[in-house]
Parts: C-alpha cells; structure tokens; sequence
C-alpha cells in the first residue's frame, strides 16, 4: 500500500511539475468549407489517438457524426447545453510542438459562424461547454493511466511478496538440510565408533580361527 501511494504520488507530482491547463481561446481555421472562426481547445498530456477517440464520443451526442479527411462533421446538430437553435459543428485536431493537441471548434449557428464578437452570449453558452468536455477529457485520461499503472504496482508489489516467500522457503529449506547435516554428522561418529568395535570383533574371531585351525592341524 506504502509504495502504490509513493507511485501515485510520483505520478502526480510530475503531472504539476509540467503544469499545463485546458486552455480555451477564439482562433481561426481553414475548414473545407472555407476560413472559419473557431474556439480552440487544449487537451494536455493526451495522444491524438485519445483526442481523437474523445472528440467523436462527444460530437455524436449533438447528431450524425462523420469524418472525411480529418475533419470531423455534425450537420443539423442540437445540444440542450447551448439551447434549441440546431448549428453545424466542425472540428480538427492540430498539434503543438511538443506533441500539444489542441482542437479547433467551428459552429454554424446558422448563416454565421459562432464568435465572441458578435454572439457574446453563446459565445460564452459554447465555451462553457468546450471547457467542460476538454477538463472531462484530460481528466479520464490521466485517471486511466493512474489506473493502469496502479495496476502494474500492484503486479510489483504480490511478485515481490512472492520473492521474499520464496527466500523464506529458501532459508527454512538451508535450516533444515543444516539440521540433517548435524545429525547425519553425529551419525557418521556413532557409526565409526561401531566400526572400531567391530573390527575389533573381527580380529579376535580371527584369533578364535587360527587357534581352530591349528587344532585342525595338529589331528593329522
């Protein structure tokens, strides 16, 4: 437990080490149907393939959703969050140095395409909702690399648990070979005592044999 917060905590700490925000901001981008206005999204600490992923979730709950050229399009559109009016939403995923994915946001809102200057008030309906949706994004992204790599901490920290098991297998096995190396050691003096006995046995059968013998000799 110890050292999964440690990893967490590491985790975190380099996260605002590169301090970075969802940062919203009106630009411009060159759509297929033109230059357009747009607001652009940051999504820090995110592959393309994650922005990419998210930026579809979240278009297809304003209707059908379509992709041509990395361009992502909902025509006819409707959110709840910016109202009843139905817009044209187009969006593209352009890179930072760096590897910084930022989004660009043009909507239709109808013959005029949204801006802080002329719609000041869905102007700020929209950014509220863009901001959300980037804070949404980057924030289940990090929570599932924190997941995963929780995961793999705990993977660490039960094969450790294994090791230190297997050492202490290890030690009771050495302690016991140890105790039957003591005992086989006393048994091997036991024996050889016996053994002195016995040759000592042997030798005077011997004696018993050569005076047999020689009574054997001595009939003849």
């Amino acid at each position: 437990m110890k050292k999964t917060f440690v990893l967490l905590y590491a985790l975190i700490s380099s996260i605002f080490a590169f301090t970075q925000e969802v940062v919203l901001s009106e630009s411009d981008y060159t759509f297929s149907i033109g230059n357009k206005p747009t607001i652009m999204v940051s999504i820090p600490f995110a592959t393309k393939e994650q922005v990419e992923d998210a930026l579809k979730s979240f278009m297809k709950d304003w209707g059908k959703h379509k992709t041509h050229k990395d361009e992502h399009t909902v025509l006819i559109g409707s959110s709840k969050e910016v109202g009843d009016k139905n817009f044209d939403a187009y969006a593209v995923i352009t890179e930072k140095k760096g590897e910084q994915f930022s989004i660009q946001f043009g909507i239709d809102l109808g013959g005029a395409f949204l801006n802080k200057k002329d719609h000041p008030e869905q102007f700020a309906v929209w950014s509220k909702l863009l901001k959300e949706f980037g804070v949404k994004t980057v924030t289940s992204i990090i929570n599932n690399e924190l997941d995963a790599a929780n995961q793999v901490q705990n993977k660490f920290i039960f094969e450790q648990k294994q090791l230190e098991n297997d050492i202490k297998d290890y030690q009771n096995d050495i302690e016991k070979m140890k105790k039957e190396i003591a005992d086989n050691e006393k048994r091997i003096e036991e024996t050889k005592s016996k053994q002195t006995s016995k040759q000592a046995d042997i030798k005077k059968q011997e004696e018993v044999l050569e005076s047999l013998s020689k009574k054997m000799k001595s009939i003849h």
